[in-house]
């Protein structure tokens, strides 16, 4: 099945990506503060009715806010991680015999998050650091898999068994996504 080949390859040729943080800010002499480290999987590609896409999950390690109050130093508090999910933009490419599909970066990000009653005081300046190591890590992915391509199949450029040129490749937009696969058109040149 080729969503299971792609993943594959996907899983291969993507790095790893996190990034750690730990951010602080103040307003009116109360401090509020986040940190931990946060991590995307590599992307899985799903097809279905002819719709392929591809998304990438967000966890988090030790994540923790803190409060500071006036006179009191910082108090931290552990945090449950929220849920996160990025679709990524892909496109079906060929060129020449080579089906590729061509990774453009982070397509949405979607985010839910809520705090104890503890740091109801500090929310907003909270929401404000997390919006930013959100935009920091969101430019670490596009880093990482911006203009990456990655090779689903390649027509040969034999006949099997002879020396004779095939003469294959991909006709013009050969390539579409149909039903849970990955459709080609192949000419013969020459």
């Amino acid at each position: 099945m080729v969503e299971d080949a792609v993943n594959h390859l996907i899983k291969t040729l993507l790095p790893d990506l996190s990034h750690s943080f730990d951010k602080r800010a103040s307003k009116w002499g109360l401090g509020a503060g986040i940190k931990g480290t946060i991590k995307a999987s590599k992307p899985v590609m799903t097809i279905n009715n002819g719709v392929g896409v591809a998304k990438t999950t967000i966890s988090f390690s030790g994540l923790k806010a803190g409060i500071d109050p006036p006179f009191a130093g910082w108090q931290w508090v552990n945090l449950p991680s929220p849920t996160a999910t990025i679709t990524v933009k892909h496109l079906l490419r060929s060129i020449g015999n080579t089906g590729v599909i061509e990774i453009k970066g982070i397509d949405s990000f979607s985010v839910n998050f809520s705090f104890p009653l503890l740091l109801k005081p500090v929310e907003v300046l909270l929401e404000t650091l997390l919006k930013g190591i959100f935009l920091v890590f969101k430019g670490i992915i596009n880093n990482a898999i911006n203009g990456r391509k990655i090779e689903i199949f390649k027509l040969p450029s034999k006949v099997p068994g002879t020396n004779y040129s095939a003469s294959l490749s991909f006709a013009p937009n050969g390539l579409a996504y149909h039903g849970k696969s990955v459709q080609g058109i192949i000419q013969v040149t020459g």
